[in-house]
């Protein structure tokens, strides 16, 4: 829970990334403003789907020019 309480609030409304970074594509600003109990409610919810094993292939991005 602490992870997306992390960013909550405005100061966390814009996080930079700098050149040969990589940007997650899980919108932690989207849950950070979310109830404590509506995270547990998502929490409980995804602890009982039964897990998918899919390969996942690492982005690398090209050396700037």
């Amino acid at each position: 829970m602490a992870r997306f309480k992390a960013f909550d609030g405005s100061q966390s409304r814009t996080i930079p990334v700098r050149p040969q970074q990589m940007n997650t594509v899980m919108p932690w600003t989207l849950y950070g403003g979310m109830s404590e109990g509506d995270l547990g409610a998502i929490y409980d919810f995804l602890s009982q789907v039964k897990p998918v094993h899919n390969r996942v292939t690492v982005f690398v991005p090209k050396a700037s020019p």
